[in-house]
């Protein structure tokens, strides 16, 4: 009995040295569920208090994960709120959370790598709302592939004459910068449509 008192006491002492707020859950880790499944956080319930939960980032390159509020009833009147995706850390979704007042915030600087810290508003007093993680895995087909690697080349030798026409003006010495300048554009351009679709 004594142990357990001293380390309850322990704890709270500990919450106010390192100044965790008497209106923020404590944190909870929500992994998130197989692709094309859904799971629902449990632990926040419709009480006044702000919620801190950790959330690991998904690594698959092909991966993604959304945190979403929706009505408990019907699953209806559905707000994104956070996603992460092929190993990038969480970030806003676009829509109403990404007000500076929304009450959400993301610290992914929590010492583990893999996970981020989120802040979350209080849900709806009248028990109508929850908090949703739905996971999704993007397939490409091989005729797809394809088509963006041709796509990438395209983009490359159009930038190459470009860039030759424009700056060397038939005289240009070193090829090593429109080069690397080119790959890198078509790279990103790519992988900007791809990471879009």
């Amino acid at each position: 009995m004594i142990m357990k008192l001293s380390s309850s006491l322990l704890g709270i002492t500990a919450a106010a040295v390192i100044g965790i707020p008497n209106n923020v859950n404590a944190q909870q880790v929500y992994p998130c569920p197989a692709a094309g499944t859904s799971s629902i956080l449990p632990l926040i319930s419709n009480t006044n208090t702000t919620s801190l939960i950790r959330l690991p980032i998904i690594t698959n390159p092909n991966g993604l994960c959304i945190l979403l509020r929706h009505s408990k009833v019907d699953g209806t009147k559905r707000v994104h709120v956070v996603r992460s995706y092929a190993g990038n850390a969480w970030e806003l979704s676009a829509g109403s959370f990404t007000k500076r007042d929304s009450g959400v915030a993301i610290d992914c600087n929590v010492g583990d790598v893999y996970e981020c810290e989120v802040t979350l508003p209080p849900l709806a007093v009248d028990d109508t709302e929850e908090y949703v993680l739905e996971s999704y895995e993007y397939q490409i087909s091989p005729e797809a592939e394809a088509s963006r690697f041709l796509e990438q080349v395209r983009v490359f030798l159009y930038c190459i004459v470009i860039y030759i026409s424009y700056y060397c003006n038939n005289s240009c010495s070193n090829f090593i910068l429109p080069i690397t300048y080119c790959l890198t554009l078509s790279w990103f351009t790519i992988g900007n449509i791809r990471s879009n679709t």
